[in-house]
């Protein structure tokens, strides 16, 4: 996950199969071990329920990336981050946002973002945080570090 400063990081995930995918635990700063990361197997968004195999709990934006992966079967690979600076310039970027805040981890939270995800890779979660989406790893990592660098920032 590229570094962009202080505060808290988010999350990453990567499809495994069909809508099966693998995303860190939740409170995960450094995702650098196995024990980072959780796979979830399934998820229920109309009970709020998700299955998770890992020795931690999984993100609290598991159902965010279960239904991204739904709705767009090109996506692999989804970078959820907290940049204040992205947010404060996202209109100057031209970056698609969400109309409402929502409570994270929130099927609300998720309803947003499908709202606006299109044919978009990178987008604003209003007053949370951006989401970065990719074919793989590299391609949703690549679109962070270039918008920070459209801020004048080096990763």
């Amino acid at each position: 996950m590229p570094s962009y400063g202080i505060g808290s990081f988010g999350n990453l995930s990567f499809r495994v199969r069909g809508n099966k995918f693998i995303i860190t635990a939740s409170g995960i700063k450094d995702p650098s071990s196995s024990e980072s990361f959780v796979t979830v197997s399934s998820v229920a968004l109309n009970k709020k329920m998700v299955y998770a195999h890992g020795k931690r709990p999984p993100s609290s934006e598991s159902m965010l990336h279960y239904a991204i992966y739904r709705k767009r079967k090109d996506v692999n690979a989804i970078f959820h981050g907290h940049y204040g600076k992205i947010l404060r310039y996202s209109r100057e970027l031209s970056l698609p946002s969400t109309l409402k805040n929502e409570p994270y981890g929130t099927i609300e939270l998720a309803k947003r973002v499908l709202d606006i995800l299109d044919d978009h890779h990178f987008l604003i979660m209003k007053e949370h945080g951006f989401i970065s989406i990719g074919e793989d790893m590299d391609k949703a990592g690549e679109r962070v570090l270039r918008i920070c660098k459209k801020l004048g920032k080096t990763a």
